[in-house]
């Protein structure tokens, strides 16, 4: 978002995330309270409408309010986002795994939020990746606020088929809300993305 550090912006407040501003010159306000993070959002929109800066958009507000986020990127789309202080990128490569449960300790020990690039990944371990991460964030019961963004969701938890990722991903939207995790799904398709998840979702972020 437009930055909220010049001398005419009124700063932001600490306890919203604040996704418009009418302060910033923006036609209406809208902001969500703290609890957004614990909320599961579906994010919308034919190619081109927006959907990647909206999901950074989200991503640069719960760092700022101090909060945390897992964004696996599948289309290289966030590389700026790990310019954020406390925001740190990995990008395994083809042959390459990750170490997720390292991944999941560190999000319990330290304020750190992660860009998962995976841009160099082929889709099976893109899947597995995913579904590993569910289940190590799951099984961890961190109790605190932790969002977890999904590009392109309809690979992994697709409307036909179940992939590897598929039944972790649905487990993180019905259960993860008791230990303040939060889900993102970002898709091109509504169609095309599992009604089983989308069911989960009580925010819909439509662009037009």
């Amino acid at each position: 978002m437009e930055s909220w550090d010049t001398e005419s912006a009124t700063p932001a407040p600490q306890d919203e995330i604040v996704l418009a501003s009418v302060a910033l010159g923006q036609p209406s306000d809208l902001s969500f309270p703290l609890d957004f993070v614990r909320d599961k959002i579906f994010l919308t929109g034919i190619t081109g409408s927006g959907k990647s800066w909206t999901g950074g958009l989200i991503m640069e507000e719960i760092n700022r309010v101090g909060l945390q986020f897992v964004c696996f990127d599948i289309l290289g789309a966030h590389g700026g986002i790990s310019s954020l202080p406390n925001v740190e990128e990995l990008k395994p490569k083809g042959g390459e795994t990750l170490n997720v449960k390292g991944l999941v300790d560190r999000l319990k020990k330290e304020p750190v939020s992660f860009l998962v690039d995976m841009t160099d990944l082929p889709l099976e371990k893109q899947q597995t990746l995913i579904s590993e991460y569910c289940e190590q964030l799951l099984s961890a019961k961190l109790g605190k606020g932790i969002m977890t963004i999904i590009e392109e969701c309809q690979d992994f938890v697709p409307q036909s088929g179940k992939p590897t990722s598929f039944d972790a991903i649905v487990r993180l939207c019905k259960l993860g809300r008791q230990n303040g995790y939060g889900v993102c799904l970002i898709s091109q398709r509504a169609a095309s993305v599992s009604k089983e998840a989308l069911s989960q979702c009580s925010i819909y972020m439509i662009h037009n």
